[in-house]
């Protein structure tokens, strides 16, 4: 009789991994950041007690490679910059234990810089100096250490996540799930939002919201009372 030495965990992850769609880039879709930085942080600010610092929690539930936490890092770290002051934390997962792997090491390709603005890729990244290597940048410290990786399964009944989080961007994986497993996926991550908290959806995947029933405040951007 043959047991398993461990093999056939390390088979499922390089399945996961082949079958998952790791496409992402800088500022995706970037009228949800522009949302973020307009509307949806001062609305959750003057929601905040005016006597101690407000700390925001986002969560990057799709986050592939890493490019989309990091951007909301970026974002929300000039913002606070310019007052009112907050803190913050951003999340993200992936169901991929590679692309947390890759997420951590924060190193792209420089050809991934098109969609960052200038001036955010002079404060926020470093270019490799190696000139007979590829061109490669990495986020700066200040920002990777804003950003926590972790493996996670947004299918699995019981997820390791903070019961306060205040905006949850889940975009552009919904489309791979049936409809009653993208029900399933919203209905779960919407329990872990504050009151009033934001959804952000994908803009394929916009209906979905729709059809929760939920407050519609922007192209798959959603408010869940």
């Amino acid at each position: 009789m043959v047991f398993d030495q461990g093999g056939l965990k390390d088979e499922i992850e390089v399945l996961i991994h082949l079958a998952t769609t790791n496409k992402t880039d800088f500022f995706r879709e970037p009228v949800h950041f522009n949302l973020l930085e307009k509307k949806l942080v001062p609305q959750i600010l003057s929601q905040r007690a005016r006597n101690i610092t407000p700390r925001l929690k986002i969560w990057s539930a799709a986050a592939s490679n890493g490019a989309e936490a990091y951007t909301l890092a970026m974002v929300l770290k000039d913002l606070a910059s310019v007052g009112p002051y907050f803190d913050f934390s951003v999340l993200g997962t992936d169901i991929s234990s590679e692309m947390i792997i890759e997420a951590r090491r924060a190193i792209y390709p420089i050809g991934m810089m098109g969609p960052v603005p200038q001036d955010l890729q002079r404060r926020y990244f470093m270019q490799s100096r190696d000139k007979n290597g590829p061109s490669l940048v990495r986020v700066v410290p200040e920002i990777r250490q804003i950003v926590r990786f972790k493996q996670l399964n947004l299918i699995s009944k019981s997820l390791s996540v903070d019961q306060d989080i205040d905006v949850i961007f889940l975009r552009n994986v919904l489309i791979y799930f049936d409809p009653p497993t993208q029900k399933l996926v919203v209905q779960r991550l919407a329990k872990y939002l504050r009151p009033s908290g934001y959804l952000v959806l994908g803009h394929t995947e916009a209906v979905i919201g729709n059809d929760m029933g939920f407050d519609q405040i922007g192209t798959g951007v959603f408010c869940v009372k």
